[in-house]
């Protein structure tokens, strides 16, 4: 099949894709060729650009403004060249560090899912197309053609837990999109302020108060038993899950886990609802420290 830069296609399956089949793809992107986005285009003034983006239409508590982004051609454009320099760009040979690596792979995974999303939205969530988002979306990422799924994986290789907290997804289960690229020199700040916005908002923790129960999402309800275990070797006591959980949280959302000690634990269903600003209706960008656990009353 003949490589096409800056879109991704969906794929009825391996077989599909090799003969050039497929159906209709719910995710359409543009086949425009941005100039911005050629080869001989220069890499840092197209990652400063798509950077601009991020910061103008994401806001902190991770909500996106797609209705504005998608309004915006000179935006679309500076995110189809960033996918055009992430589709020209081999990991293997143009980073030697694991760190630079996994940064190229989180960030390939945003701004992939930016691109799906904005080019079907209006939707109300993933589901909306008849196709499977993670595994039958294809997008081009260093020269070879990445399932979101797949490119999740290579991103873990870094072997660092806290990568499932940085794959970020425009939707209400997150885990929330950054404001910012992932870099290598800053990603151990990035992770671990990653894993403070997951726990610290509503796709990470929320309180039943009717049942008594701490709801945790997916990739913390996922990994209990490792923050269980951290925790009885750093201080020699077997915790309960919330006692596990508090050191890793902002100091506000400690104050919440410790004020609810005695309730039982659960799973949070994960959400695909599109977490975007409702039109006419865009706030103030909220400070970070503002986010706070929801309560289900």
């Amino acid at each position: 099949m003949q490589r096409m830069s800056h879109f991704l296609t969906i794929a009825l399956g391996l077989a599909a894709i090799l003969a050039g089949c497929g159906r209709s793809n719910p995710y359409p992107i543009s086949r425009s060729d941005p100039p911005f986005a050629s080869d001989d285009a220069d890499p840092n003034l197209v990652r400063d650009r798509y950077q601009q983006c991020l910061a103008r239409y994401i806001r902190p508590d991770g909500r996106v403004d797609l209705a504005a982004w998608k309004d915006d051609p000179a935006a679309q454009r500076h995110l189809d060249g960033y996918l055009a320099w992430i589709d020209r760009t081999d990991p293997a040979s143009a980073f030697s560090q694991p760190a630079d690596r996994a940064a190229f792979y989180l960030n390939a995974y945003a701004a992939g899912a930016l691109r799906a999303v904005l080019n079907a939205y209006p939707i109300k969530t993933l589901r909306d197309g008849p196709a499977d988002f993670f595994d039958e979306i294809l997008l081009p990422v260093g020269g070879e053609w990445l399932t979101f799924s797949q490119c999740a994986e290579r991103a873990r290789r870094f072997e660092d837990w806290r990568i499932d907290f940085a794959l970020g997804l425009p939707v209400v289960g997150g885990p929330y999109l950054r404001t910012d690229l992932y870099a290598a020199d800053s990603l151990d700040r990035q992770l671990a302020e990653d894993l403070r916005r997951y726990l610290g908002g509503c796709a990470g923790l929320r309180f039943d108060y009717e049942s008594q129960t701490v709801l945790l999402g997916r990739c913390l309800w996922q990994k209990r038993d490792w923050f269980i275990e951290v925790y009885r070797r750093a201080y020699g006591l077997r915790p309960t899950l919330i006692t596990a959980l508090i050191p890793w949280a902002a100091e506000r959302t400690q104050r919440q886990l410790a004020d609810h000690i005695g309730f039982r634990t659960g799973m949070l269903a994960w959400e695909d609802r599109i977490y975007d600003v409702p039109a006419k209706s865009l706030l103030p960008k909220p400070p970070e420290e503002e986010i706070l656990p929801c309560g289900i009353h």
